[in-house]
């Protein structure tokens, strides 16, 4: 017989063939005197829920509340964000969009464009990997920021927030959009790794790091950045060019991530619970704000 769990809690004190030669009870049902909050200082049932638990839980699994707060501040936003997705010409072809959407002659210049890529393979192969698993991604602006999990757990939670509210938003659109993959369109684009079982457009990648980028770059005013390029966007680009080096993405694909997760962004930043979350980055990161 396999035992898969074995959960042994002793009572001590409780059974035995007389009470002066007592033996461990296992899953004993004998209680003594339950007193409701015992042992907690300060435990009032009357207290809010937010007084009572974790200090700080879990970012990860945390950050579906403020997905919550999206979806019911912006009823709309599906909406919204397809119109924002493709892009048309006056006289209503799609310029930007999933690939059976678009003319011949796009789709031959991005083909075109995936292809003059690959060179860049072997220089990127190991971003490339790891940045294939959200979480991996997510480390990438840790190390920028030199960021520590413990001591600045609200930055992680607005990562964690952005990455699924972006994740929400593309799988959405996604489904309406369909659109096939690079590789089986065109036989020439071999990808570095298995595609992902989604649809291509938008590209998710795009639209989580552009959001996650957004989000940090209003939270931290104060992080150097040049007049040509912003540090968090010019990784949010890259995280995104290597989707497309690996010969998963289109460039329009990422093109139409990064401008609904811009567009996202500002549907967060009329949160208040957003906005409280602002603060604490600041004040976790004082030096960037």
């Amino acid at each position: 017989m396999a035992i898969n769990n074995l959960n042994l809690n002793l009572n001590l004190g409780q059974g035995g063939s007389t009470p002066s030669k007592p033996w461990p009870r296992f899953n004993s049902m004998v209680y003594g005197p339950i007193t409701l909050g015992a042992g907690l200082p300060g435990y009032s049932p009357a207290k809010p829920v937010a007084s009572r638990g974790p200090r700080n839980w879990n970012a990860a699994l945390r950050s579906y509340i403020y997905l919550e707060d999206f979806l019911r501040t912006s009823p709309g936003w599906k909406s919204d964000m397809i119109a924002v997705a493709e892009a048309k010409s006056a006289d209503g072809t799609s310029t930007r969009g999933p690939a059976h959407a678009v003319t011949p002659a796009i789709l031959e210049q991005e083909i075109k464009h995936i292809l003059d890529q690959t060179e860049e393979r072997e220089d990127r192969f190991m971003e490339i990997i790891d940045q294939h698993d959200g979480e991996g991604a997510l480390n990438y602006w840790a190390g920028m920021l030199n960021l520590d999990g413990h001591s600045q757990p609200k930055t992680f939670l607005m990562m964690h927030a952005a990455r699924h509210i972006g994740e929400h938003v593309v799988m959405c659109l996604k489904d309406h959009f369909g659109g096939l993959r690079p590789s089986q369109i065109c036989p020439w684009i071999v990808p570095m790794i298995d595609p992902p079982a989604t649809p291509a457009f938008p590209a998710g990648h795009a639209l989580q790091s552009y959001l996650i980028s957004a989000a940090l770059a209003d939270a931290l005013p104060g992080l150097p950045s040049s007049e040509a390029a912003h540090p968090l966007f010019a990784l949010a680009e890259r995280v995104s060019d290597n989707r497309v080096i690996a010969g998963l993405h289109f460039r329009m694909d990422n093109e139409a991530g990064r401008d609904v997760a811009l567009a996202c962004h500002q549907g967060l930043k009329s949160m208040p619970s957003w906005q409280s979350l602002i603060a604490d980055v600041r004040a976790e990161l004082p030096h960037y704000s």
